[in-house]
């Protein structure tokens, strides 16, 4: 199932396989139910009503999206050499407390073809693509879409201090184009694509 969210002139509507949500069924509302409870709605629901108007973020506004930093071996060893003080990368990368930083909330997140921003004080800005876990209030994975961690590289590393400006400014989130709802196990060895084009 593939979970979309809608611009309409009736306002903002989620979709599913191509098909509205009731008005009052948003994301929020499904990540307040265990995973099983939500497939069971998202199933049980009449096909009636197609999609109609422009793609948005998969968000709700007020959600927050969050990223762990540091994550594999190529991470720490390309912080090591951007560094200025590149040995806290090591004590990140062995510690048992993981990099947690947060991004975005909803309402900055760009979706699925629409403009990103970068930081004009920074010289080295790149675009970070990945893959986003949707957790539901119960600690379940509910499903997964792409992301766009952009940052400012050389911010990051004049000082890890710096992070929170590197990473969280507006326009540095995109998400989308959609969530896939899909079991925990079935996502193995994607491929994750990243397609740049100057505005």
């Amino acid at each position: 199932m593939l979970l979309t969210k809608h611009k309409t002139t009736d306002g903002t509507r989620w979709a599913v396989d191509d098909s509205f949500l009731p008005p009052s069924l948003n994301l929020s509302a499904l990540l307040e139910m265990p995973r099983a409870a939500m497939l069971n709605v998202l199933t049980s629901l009449s096909k009636a009503e197609s999609v109609i108007g422009e793609e948005d973020a998969p968000i709700d506004p007020h959600q927050e999206v969050w990223a762990a930093g540091v994550t594999y071996l190529r991470s720490r060893d390309a912080r090591r050499v951007e560094s200025t003080v590149a040995d806290i990368y090591d004590k990140v990368y062995e510690a048992a407390r993981p990099e947690l930083f947060f991004k975005s909330l909803g309402w900055r997140a760009a979706g699925n073809g629409m403009t990103i921003r970068i930081r004009k004080d920074s010289q080295w800005n790149v675009p970070e693509p990945e893959l986003v876990l949707v957790i539901n209030r119960y600690n379940e994975i509910v499903g997964y879409c792409a992301g766009n961690n952009v940052s400012s590289r050389d911010i990051e590393g004049e000082n890890p201090l710096y992070l929170p400006q590197a990473k969280t400014y507006n326009g540095a989130c995109a998400l989308g184009h959609g969530i896939l709802i899909c079991e925990p196990d079935a996502i193995r060895d994607i491929p994750i694509q990243l397609e740049i084009q100057r505005a």
